[in-house]
């Protein structure tokens, strides 16, 4: 079905499935508590897109300078 992707859907499933069920005890934790829904999910949303997009970048500058680094080293 996925044929040669299958090994990157499977590594990308590990990464994400414990993101996924840490943010879904987070928020039974706050059910549990009476919160109000919208806010907390809202603040998960933001941080869950925000992070692994700077992570992109930081990762994206390291390299950068860590291939002009190796290039001047040999």
């Amino acid at each position: 079905m996925f044929g040669e992707n299958a090994g990157t859907l499977a590594r990308i499933v590990a990464f994400v499935l414990p993101l996924g069920l840490d943010t879904l005890g987070i928020s039974i934790a706050l059910g549990l508590q009476g919160q109000r829904p919208l806010r907390p999910a809202l603040v998960f949303v933001a941080f869950e897109t925000a992070m692994p997009l700077i992570g992109i970048v930081i990762g994206r500058v390291a390299g950068l300078w860590f291939e002009a680094l190796a290039a001047s080293i040999g």
